[in-house]
């Protein structure tokens, strides 16, 4: 291995941001909207080792195809019904980073565009560079990636009743206009015959007008147009990836995990150094829309670990865990479990019972 070599592989086994460091603190009331998660009360604020203040977005790029497990791991983390431990999330950040997403035409990051204008002018210098993030926000994003991921398997697998639960019907007479995801919801926008917009629901959350207007009278989508609509839909959300992304070449080091076969950068071996020309980012969020992007365009899928439920890459068609560890830890819990259910018997059972009869007097 040569000195450069070493030194790179030394780098990320370090983190990707190694000049910079993450904490969690308690959430400001202001700092999250009303209908921001509630479970999530946390805050993420970086700071160099020596103090100061350093924009992260003029520090690295991101490519997709140097972290392949980045899009199951974000999903897992921040995606899921409970809270993320504080350990977890710091060591996250360590290896990648913040999502570093702007809002559009503004200096503000994405998610204090949520926020009242008030709120918005009591941001601190860090936010504004960059420096924290609130944890609501990633997970709404988590729930995005999901359900983006979600579709295009329920796409590859022709599973349309999986379609027409996740779309649902639009009230009787309206006409389907377009299809977003928000918070992990499909949203439908609808408008009438005329071409007016009449409204925006997901659902879970039906419209209250439009159910007492349409007395409940609901269409369901056909195949063909829910097929077309989830195509759309999908297609929409991978251009995020790309709106933010910019083709160049860079050096990247191909970690430990199994072969890509058919894939554009073919089949480089474990901890080599390789050259390629591919789709890059500064935006993490959209690094993780390219890396779907990736997958659909080589038809691959992700399987959902039986131990933990992170998504993840097989090995082998009969693989049902991440890694060897998941699969013995899983093992050990329905051992133990099994166990505290099985009825006693023999002599220990028979010791437990009460003897019968009355108590002497």
């Amino acid at each position: 291995m040569t000195a450069s070599t070493k030194l790179y592989t030394e780098e990320l086994r370090a983190g990707r941001w190694p000049q910079v460091r993450a904490r969690l603190r308690p959430l400001q009331e202001w700092e999250r909207p009303p209908d921001a998660d509630p479970a999530e009360l946390r805050m993420v604020e970086f700071s160099r080792h020596r103090g100061g203040l350093v924009e992260l977005a003029e520090i690295d790029w991101y490519s997709p195809s140097e972290h392949r497990e980045l899009v199951g791991e974000f999903i897992h983390l921040f995606g899921g019904q409970a809270p993320a431990s504080d350990e977890k999330v710091i060591d996250f950040y360590a290896r990648y980073g913040p999502l570093q997403e702007r809002g559009e035409a503004t200096d503000l990051p994405a998610w204090a565009l949520r926020l009242e204008a008030t709120a918005q002018e009591r941001l601190s210098t860090e936010a504004r560079l960059l420096m924290c993030e609130p944890l609501w926000w990633l997970r709404e994003r988590a729930r995005d990636l999901g359900t983006t991921y979600e579709l295009y398997r329920a796409l590859k697998e022709n599973r349309l009743s999986f379609l027409r639960s996740r779309i649902g019907a639009i009230p009787q007479g309206k006409k389907l206009l377009a299809l977003s995801i928000s918070d992990g919801r499909i949203i439908k926008t609808v408008t009438d015959d005329d071409g007016r917009k009449v409204g925006s629901f997901s659902v879970e959350q039906l419209p209250a007008e439009e159910m007492k207007e349409s007395q409940g009278a609901w269409r369901q989508l056909d195949d063909d147009e829910c097929i077309s609509w989830a195509n759309q839909l999908l297609a929409d959300q991978l251009v995020i990836g790309e709106n933010r992304s910019e083709r160049r070449w860079s050096g990247l080091l191909f970690t430990a995990g199994p072969a890509r076969r058919g894939g554009p950068y073919g089949d480089p071996p474990t901890a080599a150094l390789r050259l390629v020309r591919a789709r890059s980012s500064r935006d993490l969020l959209a690094a993780m829309y390219l890396q779907l992007g990736d997958l659909v365009n080589q038809r691959a899928l992700m399987r959902q670990c039986e131990g933990c439920n992170r998504l993840f890459f097989p090995g082998r068609t009969d693989q049902r865990f991440c890694d060897p560890h998941c699969g013995d830890a899983a093992r050990q819990r329905a051992y133990y479990a099994e166990r505290k259910v099985k009825p006693a018997s023999g002599k220990k059972a028979a010791a437990k019972r009460k003897p019968r009869g009355t108590r002497a007097r």
